[in-house]
């Protein structure tokens, strides 16, 4: 089964890395790289917001964050220009391309062999391994944001979009917030 890539995010499938890298070039104007180290305490949330109170809104990659051995990017979402460029569609048809893509039914593909068909069994979980960020002094600790809820307003038909975070409260259990 090959990807659809009528749609410039499914180009890249769920590789992040390659999205990242297809964007930067064909929007570098969008894209702000911070080559200073950072600290994952509220130093990166600190840049979001002064960018904002500046009526700015890039996509941020972080090259070094103290204490992660891997870059940051954030503020992905910030822009509905942005989000449109990934459906392919003007800010305003955004929420009807969600919709609409939300509705395809995709055919599921038997395997005979592959990652999905691979038994894994992992005791020595440790979710501080993973870019955590702590975004305000308030938070208990830093945090995964790990869901998007996406509704629509019954009456007016107007959508919505939230995120929503988990804390990591023992190396291998989530707190849902």
């Amino acid at each position: 089964m090959s990807a659809d890539t009528s749609h410039p995010a499914a180009a890249d499938g769920q590789d992040f890395h390659r999205f990242l890298e297809r964007y930067r070039a064909e929007h570098p104007e969008d894209v702000l790289v911070i080559a200073d180290e950072v600290s994952s305490d509220q130093e990166i949330t600190a840049v979001v917001s002064q960018l904002a109170a500046e009526g700015r809104d890039p996509l941020l990659l972080f090259e070094r964050v103290a204490g992660l051995s891997t870059p940051v990017a954030t503020n992905l979402f910030a822009s509905r220009v942005r989000i449109g460029r990934l459906f392919g569609v003007e800010p305003a048809g955004i929420h009807a391309a969600y919709q609409a893509r939300a509705r395809q039914k995709v055919a599921p593909r038997l395997v005979e062999r592959g990652p999905i068909l691979d038994k894994v069994e992992q005791r020595d979980i440790d979710l501080a391994t993973l870019p955590l960020l702590k975004h305000f002094e308030t938070d208990r600790s830093p945090y995964i944001t790990n869901a998007v809820i996406v509704s629509e307003h019954p009456d007016t038909g107007v959508g919505n979009m939230s995120y929503h975070r988990s804390m990591p409260t023992r190396r291998a259990m989530l707190l849902p917030m």
